[in-house]
């Protein structure tokens, strides 16, 4: 799927490039989205589960910090939140938007593209070869 090499998280570079490059997020959301990532895009995961309590002490952020990044990513559409009943308890699940086409962030559109904005690539089929994805994740994505 995303994942190159075990052991390797593998985060297609336009997608860095937006992360890099916003200045919609601060640097506290960016520590969490790209904890976000780790656990889901590194393990081959659209989705997790989350205790926000482990995840402040990880992340060496306060309960309140993690909850504001959280929902600072959710209403850009980085990420999604909900949750799932299992084992009779219900956990809380973080879903990422790995189309960062999607995201509500501004970015420089040049860096990300390699210097050809999105318009210029509006006609061309989207496939690995433009997007980085490979088929099992473009048929995931149409999923969605």
């Amino acid at each position: 799927m995303f994942r190159k090499k075990q052991g390797f998280t593998g985060i297609m570079n336009p997608m860095m490039m937006v992360i890099i490059t916003t200045k919609d997020l601060s640097p506290k959301d960016k520590d969490v989205l790209l904890y976000v990532i780790h656990q889901t895009i590194g393990w081959d995961k659209l989705e997790t589960y989350f205790d926000i309590h482990k995840w402040k002490e990880t992340l060496g952020k306060s309960y309140d910090g993690v909850r504001a990044s959280l929902k600072h990513l959710e209403e850009k559409k980085v990420i999604a939140r909900s949750k799932k009943r299992n084992d009779n308890k219900t956990k809380g699940i973080l879903r990422i938007q790995p189309d960062y086409r999607q995201w509500l962030l501004q970015y420089d559109v040049d860096l990300v593209n390699d210097g050809k904005p999105l318009a210029d690539k509006a006609d061309e089929p989207i496939n690995e070869e433009t997007t980085g994805l490979d088929e099992e994740t473009e048929r995931l994505l149409a999923d969605l």
